[in-house]
């Protein structure tokens, strides 16, 4: 039986007009929830039960009521579009063995996109080991009639218990990054990480899995920040290999440090590339920044450093760059 599970992520916007209540259906079929034990006496985290969504059946997992808004997107008369997250953000780890909500994030600080819908909804599928699929959903109530936007709307999506050691995570069926799993016994330090995935577009040559370390040549980012602002941090490589996208990026935060880490994926096939070479930059996010002063480090740049103030803003810093060196 395959580990799966639907879920509906509430929205943190809080601003009026861009958040609605929705209740569930009353036809919302079987709700006795509990955790089901396989025959040796362990838990089956993989257990199911079926949800009846006004004609749609839902499998979700064996321990999650029916009514807690599982039929809405079908039953509400929601118009759902299928869009893959653009960040899994503001996570400190996955411990082994447990069912664990993570945060995801769709939009851009650019604010190129204006958010506001109703319901979001996440499917993580274990599609073999070592392998887990994100499929999610934004839905918005037909005419529904946005007050006020934002660049980013936010939820949570539940994942099913998972092995220890590294996940690759896909969506849409490319792969998108990779997830550590840790051991239950293993007290991680305190930290937040910000994954932003892999572009996979290869003019549809495919490209080859895990990704491989970038070498960045410059790095721009806004100077000082709101508190509990998520920051872009724009990182250039000079001359990367032709028709190599760019890989997962992860930024963590610990201490008073913001490191972060580009990676290229290669191409599955050979490319003739031509004469000259163009430079590629990669956005990557923070998690949302405390106040303070904290020190942005990228791998691949070592000895550079540049800060980023957050907190009160009586004026604007600018943009820092730096250091202008070249890298592949």
């Amino acid at each position: 039986m395959s580990n799966r599970a639907i879920f509906v992520l509430a929205l943190t916007l809080g601003l009026t007009g861009c958040f609605r209540s929705s209740s569930s259906s009353d036809d919302s079929g079987d709700a006795d929830g509990g955790t089901r034990w396989s025959p040796d006496g362990a838990p089956d985290f993989g257990a199911t039960h079926v949800c009846s969504c006004c004609g749609t059946d839902v499998t979700v997992p064996a321990d999650q009521p029916c009514e807690l808004g599982v039929c809405d997107p079908h039953c509400l008369g929601l118009d759902c579009e299928d869009r893959p997250l653009d960040a899994l953000c503001d996570y400190s780890h996955v411990t082994a063995g447990v069912r664990q909500d993570l945060p995801v994030l769709f939009g851009a600080p650019s604010g190129d996109e204006c958010f506001c819908p109703e319901l979001l909804q996440c499917e993580a599928t274990i599609v073999e080991d070592g392998v887990l699929e994100l499929r999610t959903q934004i839905c918005r109530e037909p005419g529904f009639a946005c007050e006020a936007c934002m660049p980013f709307v936010e939820g949570r999506c539940s994942l099913p218990p998972l092995t220890e050691g590294t996940w690759r995570v896909t969506m849409d069926g490319a792969s998108a990054f990779e997830l550590a799993v840790a051991s239950p016994d293993v007290l991680p330090e305190w930290g937040r990480s910000c994954d932003t995935p892999a572009n996979a577009a290869t003019d549809g040559c495919g490209t080859l899995w895990p990704p491989r370390d970038a070498r960045p040549g410059s790095v721009c980012h806004q100077g000082d920040a709101y508190t509990n602002e998520r920051v872009a941090i724009e990182v250039t490589h000079d001359c990367p290999p032709c028709n190599a996208p760019a890989g997962p990026c992860e930024v963590t935060i610990f201490d008073d440090v913001i490191r972060v880490e580009t990676s290229t994926l290669d191409p599955a096939c050979d490319i003739a590339c031509p004469p000259a070479c163009f430079p590629r930059t990669d956005t990557c996010l923070t998690p949302a920044l405390p106040e303070g002063l904290w020190r942005v480090q990228v791998a691949g740049l070592e000895g550079y450093e540049s800060q980023i103030q957050v907190g009160a803003i009586d004026e604007p810093a600018g943009f820092i760059c730096g250091p202008g060196t070249s890298g592949g």
